[in-house]
């Protein structure tokens, strides 16, 4: 179970949503699914509750510091995924409603529509041919449109 949560074969575990994270530390454009949103909260509690448990106030501050833009950033990308602006974090209640909600494929003006069906990535589907994106750098298979993890057009 807990490495399930660490690395999760099915969208994105807590340390490659950690890694995603901090790598667009001030992207605002873009799409961040919910489970990348959601563990890349979990990321931040865990390290506030490991930072508190060495009661070292400096560092802490510190870590808050640090995470305060890719907060906001993951948030904001999190926000455009369910096809909303990104300004809509700062309403607490409904930000929660908005990083409940399931992602808006069709339609969203924030990122480009991904209603076509992506395919597990698995050693059958990896090719000569398959790349990777320019942009997050997830693996792109052949006849894939749109990247499955920041939503950006791959055409």
């Amino acid at each position: 179970m807990f490495w399930w949560i660490l690395c999760s074969s099915r969208g994105v575990g807590l340390i490659e949503a950690t890694r995603s994270g901090f790598a667009k530390y001030a992207d605002f454009k873009g799409a961040a699914t919910r489970s990348e949103y959601w563990y890349f909260q979990l990321a931040l509690v865990l390290g506030s509750v490991i930072l508190s448990v060495f009661r070292v106030p400096a560092l802490s501050g510190l870590f808050l510091l640090l995470s305060l833009i890719p907060r906001f950033a993951v948030g904001a990308r999190r926000n455009h995924d369910a096809g909303w602006s990104g300004w809509w974090q700062l309403v607490p209640l409904l930000n929660l409603i908005i990083a409940l909600t399931p992602s808006k494929l069709e339609g969203n003006k924030y990122v480009a529509d991904r209603t076509s069906a992506v395919p597990l990535i698995d050693n059958d589907n990896v090719t000569g041919t398959s790349t990777y994106c320019t942009v997050c750098g997830k693996l792109r298979l052949p006849g894939q449109n749109f990247c499955a993890g920041c939503g950006t057009s791959l055409s």
